[in-house]
C-alpha cells in the first residue's frame, strides 16, 4: 500500500508540473529561416539597381547639356528652321530645294510651323524647345499609362532621347499626339490627336489605318478633317503639287543617309531595296492594323527618312505591350548610331537590329493585359 501511495503522489506531482508549464506564456525561440540571407542580398541588389536607374538620366542629360552648351549645334534642328517659321507670318515660302544635302532646311509641314511659331518668335525659344523634349517624353509615357518610374528614367537616358534634346526636333511632339490619341481612343478626340500627329509629320500616316481597322469612324472623320486643314494651310505658300515634288526631292537627296531598311540594303548592293522595304512595311501594317503599336512600327519601316531621334517611338511597343523592365534597356544599343546621318554600313545595320530586337522582345514578352484580351472597341 505505501508503494501505491507513492506512485499516486508521483502522478499528482507530474500533473501539477504540466498544468504549471501550460499556464506560463510560451516564448518562441528565434529561428533563422532558410534563405533569409539570400533575400537580404536580393533586396540590397534591387536597391542598388534602383539607385543606378534613378541616377542614369540625370548623369546622361547633364552630360548632354554640358556638351552642347555654347555650341552652334545646340537645338540645331529647331534653330535652323526658325527663320522659315518666322517667314510664315510674312507669307514666305519655307520650302527651298537648293542645298538640301547640306541640311538646315524646313522639312516639316506648314501646320507644324504655325504650332511652333510662338517658340520661334520668343527670345531664347530654342531653350524652351529643348526643355519641352523632356516634358513631352514624360507626358507621352504618362498618357500610355506607364506607371513604373524606372521606365521613365530609362527612356529619358536613351540615345534617341539625348539626340532629341540636343537637336530639339519634333519627333517627341508626334509621340505625344499619338499617345494622346491612344489615351482618348474611346472618343472622337482620338482622331483629332492622331490627325495632328500626321499633319505635323507625314510619316505617321499608318496610325490612321488603325482608326479604320478598329472601325473608329468618327475619329477617322476627325483625323481626315485635320489633314484637310493642314493642306489648306499649305496652299497659301506652295501648291499641293509642288509640295509633293518637294517631298520627293527630299526623299531622293536624304534617304541614302537615313537609318532605314532601304539604306541598309543599298549598302549591301541588294537589288530592289525600295520594293523590299515597301513589302516589309506593308506586311507589318497589315498584320498589326488593329494594334496601334504595330502601326507605329510600320511607320518607322515605311518612312523614307529615319534619324536617331525617330527611335523614341519605340516606347509604343514597349508601353502598349507592357514589356518587362529589362526590355527598356535594349534601345541603349542605339549608342552605335551617329547623331547625324547613318554612319558606316555596320552602324546602320546594328541600329536597325537594336530596333528590331526591341520590338521582337516587347512582342514576345507582352503580358496580354492591354492587347488581344480586350474587346475590339478597346484595342
Amino acid at each position: 500500500m505505501p508503494a501505491s501511495g507513492t506512485a499516486r503522489g508521483v502522478r499528482l506531482a507530474t500533473l501539477f508540473r504540466r498544468a504549471a508549464s501550460s499556464a506560463r506564456p510560451r516564448v518562441k525561440e528565434p529561428r533563422s529561416r532558410p534563405g533569409s540571407e539570400w533575400e537580404t542580398v536580393l533586396n540590397l541588389r534591387a536597391a542598388i539597381v534602383n539607385v543606378v536607374i534613378a541616377a542614369l538620366p540625370i548623369l546622361v542629360l547633364t552630360a548632354a547639356f554640358v556638351a552642347m552648351w555654347g555650341s552652334p549645334d545646340a537645338a540645331i534642328d529647331f534653330r535652323s528652321v526658325t527663320p522659315a517659321i518666322r517667314g510664315l507670318a510674312h507669307g514666305t515660302d519655307p520650302y527651298v530645294v537648293e542645298g538640301l544635302a547640306r541640311g538646315g532646311h524646313f522639312l516639316w509641314t506648314v501646320l507644324c510651323g504655325w504650332l511652333l511659331a510662338p517658340l520661334a518668335w520668343m527670345p531664347g525659344g530654342w531653350l524652351l524647345a529643348i526643355a519641352l523634349q523632356i516634358v513631352g517624353l514624360v507626358s507621352a509615357l504618362w498618357l500610355l499609362e506607364v506607371r513604373d518610374w524606372r521606365a521613365y528614367a530609362l527612356a529619358l537616358a536613351w540615345p534617341a532621347t539625348v539626340n532629341s534634346v540636343q537637336t530639339a526636333n519634333i519627333t517627341i511632339l508626334v509621340a505625344v499626339f499619338v499617345a494622346a490619341g491612344w489615351r482618348t481612343r474611346g472618343s472622337p478626340f482620338c482622331g483629332l490627336w492622331l490627325g495632328l500627329a500626321v499633319a505635323v509629320k507625314l510619316f505617321a500616316w499608318p496610325v490612321l489605318v488603325w482608326l479604320a481597322a478598329t472601325r473608329r469612324w468618327r475619329a477617322l472623320i476627325a483625323a481626315t478633317t485635320v489633314q484637310v486643314i493642314g493642306l489648306l494651310a499649305t496652299v497659301p505658300y506652295i501648291s499641293i503639287v509642288r509640295f509633293a515634288r518637294y517631298e520627293r526631292e527630299v526623299d531622293r537627296v536624304l534617304s541614302g543617309q537615313a537609318i532605314t531598311l532601304k539604306a541598309m540594303l543599298l549598302d549591301q548592293g541588294v537589288w530592289g531595296a525600295q520594293a523590299i522595304t515597301l513589302a516589309v512595311g506593308l506586311t507589318i501594317l497589315w498584320f498589326g492594323r488593329r494594334d496601334l503599336a504595330w502601326c507605329v512600327v510600320s511607320a518607322l519601316v515605311l518612312s523614307p527618312i529615319v534619324w536617331l531621334h525617330y527611335f523614341d517611338l519605340l516606347l509604343f511597343p514597349l508601353a502598349l505591350w507592357s514589356a518587362p523592365l529589362w526590355a527598356w534597356t535594349i534601345p541603349f544599343g542605339l549608342w552605335v548610331a551617329p547623331g547625324e546621318g547613318n554612319g558606316a554600313p555596320w552602324q546602320t545595320a546594328t541600329s536597325l537590329g537594336v530596333a528590331a530586337a526591341t520590338v521582337a522582345v516587347s512582342w514576345r514578352w507582352r503580358n496580354g493585359e492591354r492587347v488581344r484580351r480586350l474587346p475590339q472597341s478597346s484595342l
